[in-house]
């Protein structure tokens, strides 16, 4: 569990994070506030999720290289990377590297905070459903 603060327009909010953390390897390099997916080979890895089509392992709370084991969230309030401008109360699925954005499918949960543009954090609270 921990305490995370977002910073936007010189606003502070901070955000308890809290939901079961599970550590996973990873496929292939991957960097921190990323969803992801399990790779299909059945190996228990993880890779990045790059659309709505699959059920999501969760988002990564920490990066690493080929093999490490990374802690993926899968409940709770998390902190994702944006790909896209993001409203709070949107759906929020996977694009290219497993960066946030909105529309059909699979979903991560729900946007809590905006993000404006490319590389920005929100936070999501994660509900995995299909929309």
């Amino acid at each position: 569990m921990g305490v995370y603060a977002i910073t936007k327009n010189v606003v502070t909010v901070a955000l308890k994070v809290d939901a079961g953390v599970t550590p996973v390897a990873g496929a292939d390099d991957i960097l921190k506030h990323r969803i992801v997916k399990l790779v299909t080979t059945g190996d228990h890895t993880i890779e990045y999720a790059a659309d709505a089509t699959a059920v999501y392992a969760g988002v990564t709370v920490c990066g690493g290289s080929i093999g490490d084991l990374l802690d993926v969230q899968q409940g709770g309030h998390a902190i994702v990377e944006a790909g896209a401008a993001i409203a709070i109360g949107d759906p929020v699925i996977a694009t290219t590297d497993g960066k946030a954005t909105t529309g059909a499918g699979f979903t991560i949960g729900q946007a809590v905070t905006s993000a404006a543009a490319d590389g920005d954090l929100i936070v999501v609270q994660i509900d995995q459903s299909q929309a």
